[in-house]
């Protein structure tokens, strides 16, 4: 994985609409998983499917095994997150994934403003 100061903060809406972004640049999403299928492979293993919004757009996140059991407490308490991963463009169907490598609470690390 890249530096963190290397990798570009973007939204799903950024990703949606960007012509830029290449299978297999590293990114950094900011946003709300709206659904998370889990689902379990031939190997017994569970892996996650989800929704990742910005209220705008959306994209498609996958968090394979080992990321899944890390984060799978996170990724389903619709609170915002820094999701980072690679992108996966399917050309034939013109849209983009992110293959989560790490997934960062924000409320966690940087507090809420509505503590009493």
């Amino acid at each position: 994985m890249k530096n963190e100061s290397d990798i570009s903060l973007h939204t799903p809406s950024d990703i949606v609409h960007s012509s830029n972004l290449r299978d297999d640049d590293e990114v950094c999403v900011i946003g709300v998983f709206k659904k998370v299928f889990v689902k379990e492979t031939r190997h017994g293993e569970k892996i996650a499917i989800g929704i990742l919004s910005d209220f705008k757009s959306e994209i498609s996140a996958s968090l394979f095994p080992n990321e899944y059991e890390k984060f799978k407490k996170v990724v389903s308490q619709k609170e915002p997150l820094l999701v980072y991963g690679k992108i996966v463009v399917d050309k034939d169907e013109n849209k983009a994934e992110i293959i989560v490598s790490s997934v960062v609470d924000l409320r966690q690390e940087y507090g809420s403003n509505n503590e009493e």
